[in-house]
């Protein structure tokens, strides 16, 4: 909630003082609309936030990436995941400078044992490893790069818009079809979490 209200503001500004709208009250409402819809994987636009500065875009596509809390219905690596990376990363470099120290990665209040963060930091590794490789497929089609960047991280989070002509008021028209097949099946991925659809083929070669 916090990081929604945080982002909704600085994206209502940046987009105010940039002069693509005209007031504040519009500012804030198209901003807050596209913050909640790439949080909550709604896929809605009110405008076309393609044209919006960068710094609006970066924003929105950090919340395209993270979404919602884990056990929602949303796609993303999840605030909770994000979270637990960020504390495990801070952990680390804690160590580094007490090598004796034993310094426990807390969630919550909650004590998580060595097997869960190494499975949080493997799961966010993956994530960002597919949305790059297949970002990179579509340029290699020819796809634009904030189209093909943006519009795998939509696709791997199920959040629908990406940005140009892929965004909020764009279609994925355009797209050559072997780069629908690739986004279609990163948007499998994504919503059966990754782990969950290896694993079957990990299971059928065992077999």
């Amino acid at each position: 909630m916090i990081s929604i209200l945080v982002g909704g503001f600085l994206v209502g500004l940046n987009i105010k003082f940039s002069g693509d709208v005209a007031d504040w009250a519009t500012a804030f409402r198209q901003a807050y609309f596209q913050v909640i819809s790439c949080g909550t994987t709604t896929g809605f636009g009110s405008a076309d936030s393609s044209i919006w500065p960068g710094f609006a875009m970066l924003v929105i596509t950090f919340f395209t990436i993270q979404c919602a809390c884990s056990g929602s219905t949303s796609g993303g690596m999840k605030v909770d995941r994000v979270w637990i990376f960020f504390v495990s990363v801070k952990a680390q470099l804690k160590r580094q400078i007490h090598p004796n120290a034993v310094i426990p990665v807390k969630l919550s209040g909650h004590t998580l044992d060595k097997e869960s963060v190494a499975s949080v930091n493997m799961f966010i590794a993956f994530y960002l490893l597919i949305l790059f490789f297949v970002g990179l497929s579509l340029t290699a089609m020819g796809v634009p790069t904030i189209d093909a960047l943006t519009g795998s991280a939509a696709c791997i989070g199920n959040v629908g818009p990406g940005f140009g002509a892929v965004g909020s008021l764009g279609t994925y028209a355009g797209i050559p079809a072997l780069g629908k097949f690739i986004l279609a099946f990163e948007m499998l991925l994504g919503r059966m979490e990754i782990f969950s659809l290896l694993l079957m083929f990990v299971i059928y070669k065992w077999r």
